[in-house]
């Protein structure tokens, strides 16, 4: 008779999906300018980017978002 004897702990992993989204185009992004933490505002296509996206996930369910407070991101967050 063979004993085998493992010392691996054992791991529980959890699955889980992640979704990335960047803001959308501001103003600045338009003129080439990198904006950094300036609080600009979201650009007309912008405004349509971010509709478009609201559209597209409107029945994905989440149970976090975290967002930032500048406006371009803000504005997106908006219904």
């Amino acid at each position: 008779m063979t004993l085998v004897f493992s010392n691996k702990p054992k791991v529980n992993y959890i699955r889980f999906n992640l979704t990335l989204v960047r803001h959308a185009e501001t103003y600045a992004n338009a003129e080439g300018i990198i904006q950094g933490i300036l609080d600009t505002e979201l650009s007309n296509t912008g405004y349509h980017q971010s509709r478009a996206l609201g559209l597209h996930l409107q029945y994905h369910r989440f149970t976090h978002i975290y967002s930032s407070d500048l406006k371009r991101a803000a504005e997106k967050d908006a219904p």
